[in-house]
């Protein structure tokens, strides 16, 4: 082959060294070089000047990466042989006695580089490739009598994978061993593979839609890469949800992993939503990228989750989760799931549901009762709700309640940056933001603190909420919103109603023709309210909506 004739000629050169001298290794500070003087027979550095050869290995090393490269497009048997005849030639390879210059390649630093290169290369074709369980043997037993020199002792058994037939292997994925040990006479076996191996393994389980087998092996393997080991185990849960598993899904986000906390820690907004999406409605996204994926689909067997265990499982992670609990558009999706349909919109949002407003006796009882459920939600992992959230007549509406008074803790524990995405969350359910508004009056002070922050987030420069063009559905939302904050019949809420007029009127030239005007105009004549907001103001902005109806 070409390369073994490069191969031959690079390595030549490099046993023959190029002539040099030490002055040019490491300079020469002798006197007798200063601008004064010439260096003529100087006994001090004259042996520095002296004649040596000078052995640089860089040239084998890059020949062999990039035949390493080249080869890669070769099938995949050709491939795995052509690397065991590369790893080979280089382990003959050995440094002349002399000296080499800094920053270049030597053998004993540069081989053992190569030969990991070459190790995970053949770990990843072993695993992937599917090749026959006889091959797989020959391709390991060979490297087994290749002669490792002393520095490269490390790798002695490195290719010792497990093929996919090993009893061991076999036995984790079809879930019959939930450890990853075994005995074999009298000796305990782990399943240890390196890291460039399980990520093999992963992707090759992946490309199977084997996700409950890859889960299960995720569970019980161990490696030598504890961090990039920890990532894939946070993603166990999502591989559940995509065999259709969503409880077992569920309780793992707080199972403790050996090598950290739980995955529900851990999590960002972003994943946040998508398992809320996931639980609530039983689809899941298509394909290995949830983020890029704009289809969800349902898998097949699944066993749906009940409302009420979501909601408990979206409390439990943002208690877990500080990033997630002091994040308000967090708190807006968990609202969202509290007031959703089990089922997305096609653009994989929820589909908001108007609940009953329930009457004030049941409201006040799930307010007693929900602070010694959130108070269970942070100690406990399994709690059993009262008997008032699984009332016949308003089980969606406690649920809601529970989420609203949980909120309503996070307030008095810090005030928000924002809450506008809070207060729209709840869409058509306003009297759950009116039951938010009486259970935040027992401090006022925190009330006062949120209207003032929804003031701000609606006179912001930069809110696109009034002004952009959406669909007719948030258009009505939008519409009951602010028909909600200028009606609301309770004395803290009139200066935030007459701020809300003020503004309005204020950029009214900005905000004609908003498709939400039509919806705050027709509420307005359906529904009158100037027995208690006779301002001047209100009455102009109720004039200027009339002519819109």
């Amino acid at each position: 082959m070409k390369f073994d004739a490069d191969l031959t000629v690079e390595h030549d050169k490099f046993m023959m060294g190029t002539l040099s001298s030490l002055a040019a290794i490491y300079s020469c500070s002798c006197c007798c070089h200063n601008q004064y003087q010439t260096m003529v027979n100087c006994k001090r550095c004259s042996s520095k000047h002296e004649a040596i050869l000078i052995y640089n290995y860089s040239n084998v090393y890059q020949l062999v990466l990039e035949f390493l490269e080249k080869a890669n497009g070769e099938k995949p048997k050709t491939f795995a042989v052509v690397l065991l005849g590369a790893a080979q030639r280089i382990l003959l390879h050995k440094q002349p006695l002399g000296h080499s210059m800094p920053n270049t390649r030597v053998v004993p630093e540069a081989v053992p580089l190569l030969l990991q290169r070459i190790i995970e290369i053949l770990q990843r074709l072993l695993v992937v490739s599917d090749f026959p369980s006889s091959f797989s043997k020959k391709l390991i037993d060979f490297y087994k009598s290749l002669f490792l020199p002393p520095y490269c002792r490390c790798f002695l058994n490195c290719l010792n994978v497990y093929l996919w037939e090993d009893s061991l292997l076999v036995s984790v994925l079809k879930g019959q061993n939930i450890t990853g040990e075994r005995v074999v006479k009298g000796k305990k076996e782990v399943l240890f593979e390196s890291i460039h191996v399980v990520l093999a393994r992963t992707e090759k389980l992946r490309e199977q839609n084997k996700y409950r087998e890859l889960a299960r092996y995720l569970k019980v393997v161990r490696t030598n890469n504890r961090a990039e080991l920890q990532r894939l185990k946070d993603q166990i849960p999502f591989f559940m949800c995509k065999h259709g598993d969503f409880t077992s899904a569920g309780h793992h986000l707080f199972h403790s992993h050996d090598v950290s906390c739980c995955t529900a820690c851990r999590l960002t907004p972003r994943q946040f939503t998508m398992y809320l999406k996931i639980l609530r409605t039983g689809q899941v996204p298509v394909g290995n990228e949830p983020f890029y994926s704009g289809v969800w689909e349902t898998p097949t067997g699944h066993v749906p989750v009940k409302k009420s265990d979501v909601i408990k499982v979206g409390l439990r992670i943002l208690n877990r989760n500080a990033q997630l609990y002091m994040n308000p558009d967090s708190w807006a999706d968990l609202i969202q799931v509290s007031c959703s349909d089990s089922k997305l919109a096609q653009d994989g949002s929820f589909i908001c549901v108007a609940w009953k407003e329930p009457e004030e006796t049941f409201q006040q009882s799930i307010r007693e009762t929900a602070g010694l459920v959130l108070k269970e939600l942070e100690t406990k992992q399994i709690i059993i709700l009262p008997k008032q959230f699984y009332s016949s007549y308003f089980p969606d509406e406690a649920m809601l309640m529970l989420v609203t008074q949980a909120l309503v803790q996070r307030l008095i524990h810090a005030h928000m940056c924002t809450v506008l995405n809070i207060a729209m969350a709840f869409r058509r359910n306003m009297w759950a933001l009116k039951y938010l508004f009486k259970s935040l009056s027992v401090r006022l002070d925190v009330l006062h603190a949120f209207l003032d922050c929804l003031i701000k987030d609606l006179n912001e420069k930069n809110n696109t909420l009034l002004t952009r063009t959406v669909a007719q559905s948030d258009a009505e939302h939008i519409g009951h919103f602010i028909f909600f904050l200028i009606s609301y019949e309770h004395a803290v809420l009139r200066p935030v109603a007459h701020r809300i007029v003020d503004f309005l009127l204020e950029h009214w030239n900005e905000l004609q023709n908003c498709p939400w005007q039509r919806n705050l105009a027709t509420l307005l004549q359906n529904q009158d309210v100037t027995h208690w907001n006779t301002s001047n103001s209100f009455l102009q902005l109720k004039n200027k909506l009339r002519t819109l109806v």
